[in-house]
Order: structure tokens, then C-alpha cells, then sequence
């Protein structure tokens, strides 16, 4: 059986990553955040994915809610490009 990739596909994993993220859960982000990870913070500083998890795991950053709004999302062949904007 062949794993085909679908925007159905996509978001649920967008959305399993958000509730990673709401609920400070390290071992989904683990699974979730590709290890090659950059997050750019509003300073303009770029981190990566262990720096990013540590927020979570030390308590730095707290998440009450996370409002993501897909705003395009492009699948070309076994890959997806898509654009979003957060509400945090």
C-alpha cells in the first residue's frame, strides 16, 4: 500500500504539531520538528530545533492558544509547500 501525501494528511499533522506545541509535549516535537530545524525568533536571532525544544522543556514559553490559519497549501509530487500565518 502506497502512502500518498494529501492536504487531509498535512493538516493533521499540522494540527498534531500544534497541540505539541499548546501542551509542551517534547516527545511529539521530537517527532514532529525535522532535526535540521532554524526557527527565526521576532529579534531576528535564529535558533534550532534542540534551542526550540528547550523553551518547552524548561518552562520559558508557554502556549494558552495557537491560532493557525493555512493560507495556501501546494503538494508537488511527495513534497508539500505551505503558508500559514500563527496567531500566538
Amino acid at each position: 500500500m502506497e502512502n500518498k501525501l494529501t492536504e487531509n494528511c498535512i493538516l493533521e499533522q499540522e494540527n498534531n504539531l500544534y497541540s505539541a506545541i499548546k501542551d509542551s509535549n517534547i516527545t511529539m516535537l521530537e517527532k514532529l520538528l525535522h532535526d535540521d530545524l532554524l526557527f527565526i525568533l521576532p529579534s531576528g536571532e535564529t535558533i534550532a530545533k534542540e534551542k526550540d525544544n528547550d523553551t518547552y522543556r524548561d518552562g520559558a514559553l508557554k502556549v494558552d492558544e495557537l491560532l493557525p490559519e493555512v493560507e495556501k497549501l501546494n503538494i508537488i509530487d511527495d513534497a508539500s509547500d505551505h503558508k500559514f500565518e500563527r496567531k500566538v
